[in-house]
C-alpha cells in the first residue's frame, strides 16, 4: 500500500470513527425536527412555511451579492498579495538554502502590528479554503456510505 492508500485509510478511519457520529446526531436532530413538524397546528405550519420562505429570500439575496465579480475580486485585491507575502517569509525561514540559490537572502516581515492580521489572511488562503471543499467530499462520502 503506497502513501497515498495510507492517507486514504486514516482519513476513512478518521471519518468513520470521529466525524460519523456527529452527522449521526445531526440526522437525529433532523428527525426531531421532523417529528415537531408532523405534530403543528396548521396556523404553525403557515407560520413555518413563511419563516422557510423568508429565510430561503434572505440566502438567495446573500449568494446573489457574493456571486458578482465584486465580491471575488476583493477577496484577491486584499487577500492575495498578503497570503503570498506570508507564504514568502515563511519559505525563506523554512528553507534558506533553497531561496539563496535565487539569489534571495531575506524578505523582510511585517511590522508586529500587522503580523496577526497577515497571519490570518495567509491562513485563510491556505488551510480554510482548500479544507472547505474537503471536508464537503468526506461528507458526501459518509452519506453515501449509509
Amino acid at each position: 500500500m503506497g502513501a497515498l492508500g495510507l492517507i486514504g485509510r486514516i482519513i476513512g478511519i478518521v471519518a468513520d470513527k470521529l466525524i460519523g457520529p456527529v452527522f449521526t446526531y445531526l440526522n437525529r436532530q433532523q428527525d426531531v425536527s421532523l417529528e415537531r413538524f408532523k405534530t403543528m397546528t396548521a396556523a404553525e405550519r403557515a407560520e413555518y412555511a413563511d419563516y422557510l420562505k423568508a429565510l430561503g429570500e434572505s440566502n438567495a439575496a446573500k449568494v446573489q451579492r457574493s456571486v458578482g465579480p465584486g465580491a471575488h475580486a476583493m477577496v484577491y485585491l486584499f487577500g492575495l498579495p498578503a497570503a503570498l507575502h506570508w507564504a514568502a517569509v515563511f519559505g525563506i525561514t523554512t528553507f534558506p538554502s533553497l531561496f539563496h540559490w535565487f539569489g534571495i537572502e531575506s524578505i523582510a516581515a511585517l511590522p508586529e502590528r500587522y503580523a496577526n492580521a497577515e497571519l490570518t489572511i495567509a491562513l485563510s488562503f491556505f488551510i480554510l479554503a482548500p479544507t472547505l471543499p474537503l471536508v464537503s467530499t468526506i461528507s458526501n462520502v459518509i452519506n453515501k456510505r449509509r
